[in-house]
């Protein structure tokens, strides 16, 4: 294991949940806030960024943001349909997306109610008009499994050869069909921002931040290329050394560094 976080990662620790989604939801603004021309954002299902997500359309901060100039997809969707309690999309269509009144030409959905592979190609073909424009996001969401999996992209010995796809179809553990973004898809950002809360996730964070490089089986340090922050609790970080725990800071200081 290595003594030393891999390069271009940084990590703040917070208190509890509620002190982490708060520094989340600040530095989502003070990211996205200042930007002239828009901005590209990849989003995390699944339940844990939903409290981030809430905060951000509520009156409080709704206004930090020119929402209307930024873009959104999500990191991969439930191969089911979008009034599906599962979907992603209607998760964050409903914390989201329709309290601040998100134009549907600014959303880019991964169709569930379709096969995945299908699903999978009409994703890819959308965004290749974004990747015209390098590198295609200016964040990317993530949260982290307690088995290591990122988006849909779950621990392997190895994985096909993605090529030059931007999505692609994929499966849980479980048998479950899913949509996920590539990691060539999800490396290519200005900055990544994962966000990880509770015990579960502690050993997930620990062998992701001390795997000796990027490999199928640590997908986190797969889609993780540059400028990476890390959220997390007190409880998923407590398996880490000592010497990486900085306590949290001013979002802005920590948008600033990134």
């Amino acid at each position: 294991m290595s003594d030393a976080l891999p390069e271009g990662h940084r990590l703040r620790i917070y208190s509890d949940k509620t002190a982490l989604m708060d520094a989340a939801a600040d530095y989502f603004t003070v990211r996205l806030g200042e930007s002239p021309s828009g901005s590209r954002v990849a989003l995390a299902g699944g339940r844990t960024p939903f409290p981030v997500y809430e905060r951000l359309s509520a009156p409080t901060l709704r206004n930090r943001v020119p929402w209307k100039r930024v873009r959104f997809v999500l990191t991969d969707e439930r191969c089911v349909p979008v009034t599906d309690e599962e979907s992603n999309f209607r998760m964050a269509n409903e914390a989201l997306f329709a309290p601040l009144g998100v134009p549907t030409d600014r959303l880019i959905r991964i169709p569930g109610e379709d096969s995945p592979e299908k699903a999978a190609e009409k994703t890819h073909k959308l965004l290749l008009a974004w990747a015209q424009r390098v590198p295609l996001f200016d964040l990317v969401v993530l949260g982290l499994g307690n088995d290591g999996h990122v988006a849909s992209l779950f621990p392997a010995d190895a994985w096909l050869d993605f090529g030059v796809r931007l999505a692609v179809a994929t499966a849980h553990p479980s048998g479950q069909p899913r949509v996920s973004l590539t990691p060539q898809a999800l490396r290519s950002t200005r900055c990544t921002m994962f966000l990880v809360s509770g015990a579960d996730k502690a050993e997930a964070v620990r062998d992701a931040l001390h795997a000796p490089e990027a490999s199928p089986r640590h997908p986190a340090r797969m889609v993780s290329m540059g400028s990476t922050l890390w959220l997390l609790d007190r409880e998923a970080a407590y398996l880490l050394p000592e010497a990486w725990r900085t306590e949290g800071e001013d979002a802005a200081e920590a948008a600033a560094d990134s």
